[in-house]
């Protein structure tokens, strides 16, 4: 077997990102390398630059790039993409984890590339719900699953008026209606996979008492915030952001899969079939997404959001009941006041003060 070919790139731009629960299913996983933030954290390495013939590209490394910015490295050929020219350097090293993320979530349901339909037995195009709207990753999903002939339903926060022009067939505000009740009233037929971008539950509930596939996007911090609770998560992992990664043990490696996942995404951007999306601020991007979990309408007696399969204890009520933040310790009948964050504000401090004062009355020193 000959050597694999190798790259030299010049960097523009460069990221360490922790990845999702999915991508234990694929790829692989190098040891010995400088990249997670602890020692059972897989991360993606990637890097955008030049290489030797001076094409912008787009590459997924096998190891953390080094501390020195400007420090050239290699990455696999087979793992080097030509930069579509609509998207800048920061967008472009940002695309990597919300395409992989997306093609591994897919495959997970068994929506494969090149698939319309989920199992053998329905000619019928696949029914997609995206649980969640806030963030760049639901409106990837749109775009990808359409470009793959499913129908795609949104559970969003608002009107979803962005994700129905990217090709949302459907949006169902999950905090007036159980979207599995929507969907039972406008559909002559289930649907055939969930795909959680703000939260995770139990797949098991959802096969057995919904009769589809579920999975959860949601990444490593999102879920550390819901499940741990934010006052907790805040007084000591948010201090680590923008800070220099610590030495850990685990770089995912991409596999050929992986590579033709992103190849085909890229492919779409070239061919104006997909918007990318843009260069956003991950802070405020986790804060959003976190919210959004919170404030999704529950079940009173079991905790679930509604359609994981929580229910309505009150059918005849028009609103949903006061959503409960069961996760992070604050009281059932209280939920987070509905104000937006000032322009400038750095997100993390705005939410920790408004967590503060929800939960402790607004006194930051407790005795």
């Amino acid at each position: 077997m000959g050597a694999t070919s190798r790259v030299i790139i010049t960097p523009a731009k460069a990221a360490v990102n922790p990845c999702p629960g999915l991508f234990a299913g694929w790829g692989s996983v190098s040891y010995n390398s400088p990249a997670a933030l602890s020692d059972d954290e897989l991360c993606l390495c990637t890097v955008t630059g030049h290489d030797a013939a001076g094409r912008e590209v787009i590459a997924l490394l096998d190891e953390a790039p080094p501390t020195d910015s400007s420090a050239p490295v290699m990455a696999r050929a087979e793992c080097t993409f030509t930069k579509p020219k609509s998207i800048s350097h920061g967008a472009a090293c940002q695309l990597p984890l919300l395409a992989l993320t997306a093609a591994a979530a897919l495959h997970a349901v068994g929506l494969p590339s090149g698939k319309a339909t989920i199992g053998t037995t329905s000619p019928m195009p696949a029914h997609v719900l995206v649980a969640g709207s806030s963030g760049r990753l639901p409106g990837l999903l749109v775009q990808v699953l359409r470009s793959r002939g499913a129908r795609v339903s949104v559970a969003a926060q608002d009107d979803g008026r962005q994700l129905r022009d990217l090709g949302a067939d459907e949006i169902i505000r999950h905090n007036e209606d159980n979207f599995l009740t929507v969907v039972a009233e406008r559909r002559n037929r289930p649907l055939d996979a969930v795909l959680d971008t703000v939260g995770a539950e139990e797949p098991m509930n959802m096969r057995q008492q919904v009769g589809c596939a579920y999975v959860s996007l949601a990444p490593p911090g999102l879920l550390r915030l819901c499940e741990e609770g934010a006052p907790a998560v805040l007084s000591g992992w948010m201090e680590q952001w923008g800070k220099p990664v610590r030495t850990a043990q685990r770089a995912w490696v991409a596999d050929e899969l992986a590579c033709q996942s992103l190849r085909e995404v890229l492919e779409l951007i070239d061919d104006g079939q997909l918007t990318p999306p843009p260069e956003a601020n991950e802070k405020l991007e986790l804060t959003q997404q976190y919210l959004e979990y919170v404030n999704w309408a529950r079940d009173a007696e079991t905790g679930l959001r509604w359609g994981f399969p929580g229910e309505s204890m009150w059918p005849e009520e028009k609103e949903a009941p006061v959503p409960a933040a069961v996760r992070w310790g604050v009281v059932p009948e209280m939920r987070l006041p509905d104000e937006k964050m000032p322009r400038g504000a750095d997100p993390v401090e705005w939410m920790r003060k408004r967590l503060i004062a929800e939960e402790w009355g607004g006194e930051e020193d407790r005795a």
